[in-house]
């Protein structure tokens, strides 16, 4: 009898079964999540085929900690380096203190130091790798810096209680740092990461600075999309300027760059207090303008509950000799902003003719405000002040220098109740709609309007459509 032959991609999906652990109902529809038994290996003898598709699978993920990096060249030969695409760098932290007590400063130094290894490390081993080596769509770097052991603590032994997140309040305010900057700079680039991603806050995982991953992402010239979370924008107001001085070592363009702090408390519109280390007025904000330099190399832009000033759009003054900026790649730009400036200056004021509002109960975001969580007994931010004008005007003229632009949205953040304020300027073939939706009843200033009209006039030869509306949606219709 002849031997059967089975078309390739039913021999993938026998090893696919054979590599992995089922999972009852997932029989026909096997989910990408499926965990790879720890024996896969053990297939790959059977043929070069059988080994190909295992090593594939294999090495696609690497969950790499500082002894395996110290091993992955010698692992991940240059014929595997194709089938990576995915790297978690695993930040493994020194045994800590008492959960009850507080972070010494000596545990924060030997954990800063672990994350420095481990970077250091990184660049070290990735360096290495060719360009031509590794998968076409490149690889993605994350991170994983778990919590110490979820042990119950004593009082709960025998009780049946799980105590989940119990570490949390002791790193509340912590977050991993670099012991020496410098070191990163000075160590050669790794051109295989394409994309890089920072997770959103968990009770489950150490916070990262963005601080220290712009440092990172300024030795990946090849990243093209980009996730930062700055964790705990207000907590950490006093890093603006650091923040702004790694923004601007990045000098490669960027496809998909996000900057956001998803602890930022919309549904209770929290401001800051009192003692909050914000920009004192008059004070130079280095971070907006660093993420305008920033933006005009990036395709899509996006900002997420961070404050900024208008100089983000457009400088208030070109010195003498420079020529305007210009976004030549720049097809999205999408800010979501809190209703407070750098300096933490309102930007929104209470109406004082809409119920539990008061014209007197908030002059600043100095002062020291409880969360918003209810209207009816806190205040409730609705009209614009003037620097939301500024705003849009600094956002045409930067909108005058976007050949490409496709679409911007302006949307401050005042909660989920009801009260919002939002733009978007939007180009659909050859038509361009600047809609403006609040619950206010703004509107733009005519030399706001003025400027507007002049942005499809010059890249589309065509007039402006504006839309005013009361539609908290209107944007996404």
């Amino acid at each position: 009898m002849a031997p059967v032959l089975l078309a390739p991609e039913i021999f993938q999906r026998i090893i696919f079964f054979l590599t992995h652990d089922s999972r009852p109902g997932f029989e026909f529809h096997p989910p990408v999540f499926w965990n790879r038994r720890p024996d896969a290996h053990q297939y790959a003898s059977v043929s070069r085929f059988w080994q190909d598709e295992i090593e594939r699978e294999t090495f696609a993920y690497l969950h790499l900690d500082l002894h395996r990096l110290s091993q992955l060249n010698s692992n991940v030969t240059a014929r595997r380096r194709a089938y990576v695409r995915n790297i978690r760098l695993h930040i493994k932290l020194p045994e800590p203190g008492p959960w009850r007590s507080r972070e010494t400063d000596d545990e924060k130094l030997r954990n800063n130091q672990a994350f420095q290894a481990v970077l250091e490390a990184f660049l070290q081993s990735l360096s290495q790798w060719d360009a031509a080596e590794v998968h076409r769509d490149g690889i993605e770097l994350t991170f994983y810096v778990p919590m110490p052991p979820e042990d119950p603590p004593i009082e709960l032994h025998g009780t049946g209680r799980i105590s989940l997140g119990h570490w949390e309040p002791r790193y509340r305010k912590s977050v991993l740092e670099l012991t020496d900057p410098e070191r990163i700079a000075r160590l050669p680039s790794a051109v295989a990461i394409t994309k890089l991603g920072m997770s959103e806050p968990s009770y489950r995982q150490r916070n990262l600075s963005v601080v220290a991953i712009c440092a990172l992402l300024a030795k990946l010239p090849a990243t093209r999309a980009v996730l930062l979370e700055w964790w705990k924008t207000l907590t950490f107001a006093s890093i603006r300027n650091d923040i702004a001085d790694a923004l601007s070592q990045i000098g490669h363009p960027i496809d998909e760059f996000n900057l956001c702090d998803s602890h930022y408390d919309i549904a209770n519109q929290t401001l800051p207090s009192a003692g909050t280390e914000v920009l004192r007025e008059g004070d130079e904000d280095r971070l907006s303008k660093s993420l305008h330099v920033l933006s005009q190399r990036v395709k899509d832009f996006g900002i997420r509950m961070i404050p900024v000033n208008d100089e983000i759009f457009f400088p208030r003054a070109i010195p003498e000799g420079l020529v305007e900026p210009r976004w030549d790649r720049l097809v999205d730009f999408i800010l979501h902003y809190p209703p407070f400036d750098p300096c933490g200056e309102l930007l929104f004021l209470p109406d004082p003719y809409r119920d539990g509002s008061s014209s007197e109960s908030v002059s600043s975001v100095d002062s020291d405000l409880p969360s918003l969580s209810t209207e009816a007994s806190s205040p409730t931010l609705d009209i614009a002040t003037p620097a939301i004008q500024r705003f849009y005007l600094s956002a045409a003229r930067a909108a005058l220098q976007m050949p490409v632009l496709r679409q911007m949205d302006l949307v401050a953040e005042l909660g989920y109740g009801r009260y919002w304020h939002a733009f978007r300027y939007f180009i659909q073939g050859s038509s361009a709609t600047a809609t403006w939706t609040s619950s206010s009843g703004f509107v733009p200033e005519d030399e706001v309007l003025e400027h507007w009209h002049k942005v499809p006039k010059k890249t589309l030869q065509s007039e402006l459509n504006v839309v005013y509306s009361g539609d908290r949606n209107a944007l996404y219709m």
